[in-house]
């Protein structure tokens, strides 16, 4: 079975995944991309499951290392939205008929191809964007990616911080979660 998109794991998708809890402290793993391999990507497919009571926050950032390229993945008054920009316009694609910080398991499967991007939480429709006009397709050299929140470097903080359970958080076929509790040298944990 290829489990990338089900937030679970095992030969049947049928195991938990690794799982971190971010508490009240501002939590944040930081996954650093090395210079020499820093991907250019045409595509992107995202997957996780979380639980929480957090009406505003940021699951997970992507950002360019060469540009002002970039991915975040936020809940927006109980909403969850994806926001991506690949150096024209900033994308939102988001789910508006589901409140997904109701404190029960939710699944957020998101895909961009070039431009164009679907998202999908638990079992409800797939939503859909495909921006008019000419659009930049390629998200230019992936650098770090922020699970939990979004380092301010001027204030030296993490901010709009993630509360609550985190897992099966699937990247590009990157099992984030799983490399940071392997402690994996490219992963750093910060806060709680």
């Amino acid at each position: 079975c290829d489990c990338d998109m089900t937030s679970y794991t095992g030969p049947t998708c049928s195991d938990e995944s690794i799982a971190y809890e971010f508490g009240p402290n501002r939590g944040l793993i930081t996954y650093v991309f090395p210079e020499d391999r820093r991907p250019e990507m045409k595509s992107d497919v995202l997957a996780l499951g979380f639980v929480t009571t957090k009406e505003d926050a940021v699951l997970l950032r992507v950002d360019s290392g060469t540009s002002n390229d970039y991915m975040e993945l936020e809940i927006v008054d109980g909403n969850i939205y994806m926001v991506y920009n690949m150096g024209t316009n900033d994308h939102p694609i988001g789910e508006n008929s589901v409140k997904v910080s109701d404190n029960t398991y939710h699944v957020v499967r998101f895909t961009r191809s070039g431009a164009n991007s679907t998202i999908q939480v638990d079992d409800y429709n797939v939503q859909t964007n495909h921006p008019k006009g000419h659009q930049l397709s390629v998200f230019n050299s992936q650098a770090q990616i922020q699970v939990g929140g979004k380092w301010n470097r001027a204030k030296q903080r993490v901010e709009r911080a993630f509360g609550g359970v985190m897992a099966g958080l699937v990247h590009n076929g990157l099992r984030l979660l799983d490399l940071a509790a392997e402690s994996d040298p490219r992963t750093e944990v910060r806060g709680d």
